[in-house]
């Protein structure tokens, strides 16, 4: 098997990054107040996967957040097409990150209304994700409340996420559940939650939690294959009652959650109904790169 070097490759407006290239200024609002707008995707053989539906969720994050262009979608199409053709290994998975930043600096981060949009991606090579439960804790760091940012916008402010994650792991565990102000149930640092009991599938309210697609897949499928589904706000109590539970993401799918605090769960075994939507992610994932090729 060919081991893989997690080098970056970068591209800022369509142009490939040298050494040295890939910086921004110290006094760049993403720099300074992490505004910008961002989407991650996997890469299969130089194709990313649904890749419109992350595209136009990039252009509401941007528009969200004040720093869209009318031109923007259509230049990072074109530069992607570049940055995919000159990709130098097209037989394995790569991590594909766009993030969309103001073209001037402004140290207040108030005085670059005019200004254009500065498209970087970055690529870098991945293992194909482990199907290896985690183990998770409730995180002591609450989830950024709606009221002050809006959770469908996917922007650079993540330092919650980061801290959570930053203490999880140093209490041992893989990843944090972040609780809602309130102290409802979210999602963990960078993936949408979601549990079984008695043969129903149960999830996060959507106006708390970041709308990820591979949580819209989830979601179809269990409407298509007839598995009730409970939506709502629920406490720590309610999600260690469960049988099974799972993570959701873009880049590593479904991953089953073995352990959270000290409760264990099942669902890593072929019957359990975390391996049912594994399977059946799987089959939209080969469908979608079938369509996608000439």
């Amino acid at each position: 098997m060919k081991e893989i070097q997690p080098t970056p490759i970068f591209w800022k407006n369509g142009q490939v990054q040298g050494p040295g290239q890939h910086s921004l200024s110290l006094d760049h609002p993403a720099i300074l107040f992490g505004e910008s707008a961002f989407e991650t995707l996997r890469v299969e053989g130089r194709q990313p996967l649904y890749l419109m539906d992350h595209l136009d969720r990039i252009e509401r994050s941007s528009h969200g957040i004040g720093i869209s262009t009318d031109s923007c979608r259509r230049d990072l199409e074109v530069d992607l097409q570049q940055a995919l053709t000159d990709l130098p290994d097209s037989t394995i998975t790569w991590r594909l990150r766009i993030t969309l930043v103001r073209s001037a600096t402004s140290a207040r981060g108030l005085d670059v209304r005019e200004s254009g949009l500065d498209r970087w991606l970055m690529l870098v090579p991945v293992s194909s994700p482990a199907l290896k439960p985690i183990e998770c804790c409730f995180s002591p760091y609450r989830k950024i409340p709606v009221e002050c940012l809006d959770p469908a916008w996917k922007h650079g402010n993540y330092l919650s996420s980061l801290v959570a994650l930053r203490d999880a792991r140093q209490r041992g565990f893989d990843d944090a559940l972040l609780l809602s102000s309130t102290g409802a149930l979210t999602e963990s640092t960078s993936a949408n939650l979601f549990w079984v009991r008695n043969d129903e599938l149960w999830t996060c309210d959507r106006r708390l939690v970041f709308p990820g697609l591979t949580r819209a897949r989830i979601l179809q499928e269990a409407a298509e294959e007839g598995i009730p589904v409970n939506e709502g706000e629920f406490n720590e109590a309610e999600l260690l009652k469960a049988e099974e539970v799972f993570l959701t993401s873009s880049i590593r799918g479904i991953v089953p959650v073995g352990r959270i605090e000290s409760e264990v769960f099942s669902g890593d075994h072929s019957a359990s109904m975390t391996s049912r939507f594994t399977d059946l992610l799987r089959e939209r994932d080969r469908l979608e790169l079938g369509r996608r090729t000439p």
